[in-house]
């Protein structure tokens, strides 16, 4: 994976840690970049840290660039949809 991120960014591509920890949805999960944040720390360009109606808080509370997307695949998922900032209230 750390060659595929490589390459990508070579390319001009934006990398994205897409689902980095668990969802709390039954799905097929993949914490390898999770796991090995420190190796591509500065290698991703941002960190995912919602999926649906669920913020990602360990990923929140990292020091990483982070992404919050729509996500959207039917039309009630909007509901969930979510801006965070970090920044004093």
């Amino acid at each position: 994976i750390l060659d595929v991120v490589v390459r990508a960014k070579n390319m001009g591509a934006v990398t994205v840690a897409a689902h980095p920890v668990p969802t709390r949805k039954f799905e097929k999960q993949t914490l390898h970049l999770w796991e090995r944040r420190e190796e591509f720390r500065g290698l991703l360009d941002a960190w995912e840290v919602a999926s649906g109606p669920h913020l990602f808080q360990e990923v929140i509370k990292e020091k990483l660039p982070k992404l919050a997307t729509s996500d959207f695949h039917r039309p009630p998922q909007i509901e969930a949809w979510k801006t965070v900032f970090e920044c004093e209230r």
